[in-house]
């Protein structure tokens, strides 16, 4: 990760710390690089042991262009409305911003253990569903990694989308019902947010 921030580390400001907000990877990037240089361990090295492994995770790695993972779809991607194989995208570069390589049901069951006080304490989970406020007090509706929204019934959930090439994902998280959605495809096409709180609508209506 400290190699991966010569790459923005000289480019100045968009704003003044605490006067805007922005969203952007180069942020857990840092992150990253904090986690190694805190923990003395390399960045995986650390995650797999303090937050996936004992908690039973056990399908996330970086990517890796050395490897081949037999059981990953075959990644596609549109253009003019013709779908084509994409080429492959090596993103280990970015570790926590999105360098991570997962299955699915392997990311909802993390998220389950967030909520339910296995990976950080209570307190800090707290802080990861609340949003952060700029200098003069507004808030961001933007988390740690989460963006926040409210639905039809006045429901507030979490939620988290990103895409590379050949490949988009969406997260949903209801903390208060700990409920948790995701959906992974092998495209990049259109947002499937709007699909995940579809899903997530449908197994609200048996909460009371």
């Amino acid at each position: 990760p400290f190699e991966a921030m010569l790459l923005f580390q000289s480019d100045p400001l968009k704003f003044e710390p605490g006067t805007d907000f922005g969203y952007t990877t180069y942020g857990y990037v840092v992150l990253s690089a904090l986690i190694e240089k805190v923990s003395g361990q390399p960045f995986m090295e650390y995650l797999n042991a303090e937050l996936f492994f004992p908690n039973g995770i056990t399908s996330v790695s970086l990517d890796n262009t050395d490897k081949t993972d037999h059981l990953a779809a075959k990644p596609y991607e549109y253009w003019k409305e013709v779908m084509y194989t994409a080429r492959y995208a090596n993103n280990t570069c970015k570790f926590g911003g999105g360098g991570l390589s997962s299955s699915t049901p392997d990311v909802v069951q993390f998220n389950l253990n967030v909520l339910n006080d296995l990976v950080i304490s209570s307190k800090t989970r707290a802080m990861v569903f609340s949003s952060l406020k700029k200098a003069d007090g507004e808030a961001t509706q933007y988390g740690f990694g989460l963006e926040f929204s409210t639905d039809t019934a006045g429901r507030n959930y979490a939620w988290h989308s990103g895409r590379s090439r050949g490949g988009r994902n969406a997260l949903v998280i209801y903390p208060k019902e700990k409920l948790v959605v995701g959906i992974s495809t092998n495209t990049n096409g259109e947002s499937i947010v709007g699909k995940a709180e579809q899903v997530a609508q449908e197994f609200l209506k048996f909460y009371k």
